[in-house]
């Protein structure tokens, strides 16, 4: 049986795996070590869950051309954005930093999103 650095080696090859990665923000390498870890754990639970347009339309998430066209009525101004966004509230926040968050909030500013540890990795900081 080949060794976990042989598979780590193997998947990293693929040229898929640096699209892929780089396409979920993650580090290729991160990205095959995840790969492996489920390669090798069919039964462990998978943190992302792949939804056919269906179940998408079931559960209220709009379509990839429905958010496209919303963007675009924002940007044409067809879809008015204006200072009631900006003042949008929600109970307790008092701060100036709060008070001045937009749709975009704060997490614009912290970087890309890291996957979680995987199981028996530490808490990441």
């Amino acid at each position: 049986m080949p060794t976990d650095e042989a598979l780590l080696a193997k998947i990293l090859a693929e040229s898929a795996t640096t699209q892929i990665a780089n396409s979920l923000g993650m580090d290729p390498t991160e990205y095959a070590k995840r790969v492996l870890h489920y390669a090798k754990n069919p039964k462990a639970d998978v943190q992302v869950t792949v939804l056919s347009p269906a179940e998408e339309k079931a559960a209220g998430i709009p379509s990839v051309d429905d958010a496209m066209a919303f963007v675009d009525g924002m940007l044409s101004g067809a879809i008015p954005v204006g200072d009631e966004h900006a003042r949008t509230r929600f109970a307790g926040n008092d701060s100036a930093e709060k008070k001045s968050m937009t749709a975009a909030g704060s997490a614009a500013r912290r970087g890309p999103a890291e996957a979680p540890p995987l199981p028996g990795e530490p808490p990441r900081r």
